[in-house]
């Protein structure tokens, strides 16, 4: 029973130091965006999104593609930027997920927001959370765990979509 619960130990040990490892190249990933891309936008497109809920709320998604690219924007620069206006686009390395991107004719830049959530805050929160862990040992477990989970759900994100 002692030798199945060091194994146990041991084998949590190694997750958090692998999840910490992940967070990091994803964290990484986001801040060392090397591709930046000159492309040209070819449609503009609104989308309404309503959800069947009680409350019967709404909204517009706003987003423009690119020959390589399709990725949502704000309204100002959506409204600011026109068919044919060319963008530079800055990707991620390692999962080619646009980071940012830049209108050349009215010089407007924008971070594309889902990334900012799965290459920033997602990674970071859980690499701060591995490390407050190694602290306290066991008393952030259920915290920890959940964190993984999140941080699995975004790999998984990032490598499918």
């Amino acid at each position: 029973m002692k030798l199945k619960y060091k194994f146990m130990k041991g084998f949590i040990k190694i997750l958090n130091y692998l999840c910490l490892f992940l967070a990091l190249i994803i964290l990484s990933d986001f801040i060392y965006s090397s591709n930046t891309i000159k492309d040209s936008i070819v449609k503009k497109t609104t989308h309404f999104e309503s959800y069947h809920n009680a409350g019967g709320n709404s909204h517009v998604s706003k987003s423009i593609k690119t020959s390589r690219f399709v990725f949502n924007c704000s309204d100002t620069f959506y409204e600011t930027s026109n068919v044919g206006d060319s963008l530079i686009i800055s990707t991620s390395y390692l999962f080619n997920k646009v980071n940012a991107y830049q209108n050349l004719k009215t010089q407007r830049s924008e971070t594309y927001s889902l990334r900012i959530l799965t290459g920033l805050i997602v990674p970071l929160l859980v690499f701060l959370i591995g490390l407050i862990s190694f602290k306290l040992k066991d008393r952030l477990s259920i915290l920890v765990f959940v964190s993984q989970i999140a941080l699995l759900a975004n790999l998984m994100y990032l490598i499918a979509s």
